[in-house]
């Protein structure tokens, strides 16, 4: 494993961009699961911005949105750029204008 903070970041990087696309298959349902259980407990308002760090392919990212509607922001965040790929997939494919992903 390495100790330097920076090889150690860019293993994690590279871990996630490797899983990315298999990241949401029905073994992992549970993330979307999650995320509703999340957003019950957040019960963010309609024009709410929130922040997903570690956002991922999107689960939370995706519900929050919807939550928040078009006059609410989600800015979602990861280290794996294969993530962010596959959440901008997502977003397209839902056609939501409300999300910036880094």
């Amino acid at each position: 494993m390495a100790t330097d903070p920076d090889a150690r970041r860019q293993s994690i990087i590279a871990a996630f961009d490797r899983a990315a696309s298999g990241y949401d298959r029905e073994a992992l349902r549970f993330f979307g699961f999650c995320a509703d259980r999340l957003l019950v407990l957040l019960r963010p308002a309609p024009g709410d911005k929130l922040l997903d760090i570690a956002a991922g392919t999107g689960a939370v990212t995706l519900a929050a949105a919807q939550a928040v509607g078009p006059r609410g922001r989600v800015v979602a965040v990861d280290l794996s750029e294969a993530m962010l790929a596959r959440l901008e997939e997502k977003i397209q494919h839902f056609k939501l204008a409300n999300i910036d992903i880094h």
